[in-house]
């Protein structure tokens, strides 16, 4: 894959709140599920769907990480995934209408061959 210019990193590829598991006491993640989506990409892909469920989580993980690890990450460009994404989803919402005549059509093409 192209390298973006953001810190390029493993990634757990699936970071939303259906995905983690919280101790109610310590009010802190206990368990991370679902590794499937693990891959090799910029830093601001692993936090775009946190950003669009939970900013508070997302900035506290990005304030976090920057002052472990030194490495800035570009928030403008979690933003930018995160809002991109949210278009995919309404894009594919609004869209969904058209499957039933779209796949009757295909089947007319068929039969027509």
């Amino acid at each position: 894959k192209e390298n973006s210019g953001e810190p390029q990193s493993f990634l757990y590829g699936d970071l939303h709140l259906g995905n983690l598991l919280f101790d109610p006491e310590s009010r802190r993640v206990s368990t991370i599920l679902d590794f499937g989506n693990v891959c090799w990409d910029d830093l601001s892909m692993e936090l775009y769907d946190l950003e669009g469920s939970w900013p508070s989580l997302c900035d506290a993980i990005v304030q976090k990480y920057e002052k472990l690890s030194g490495i800035k990450i570009n928030r403008s460009q979690i933003r930018m995934h995160a809002v991109t994404f949210c278009l995919s989803v309404f894009a594919e919402d609004k869209l969904s209408f058209m499957r039933p005549n779209a796949a009757r059509h295909m089947e007319k093409l068929r039969e027509s061959e």
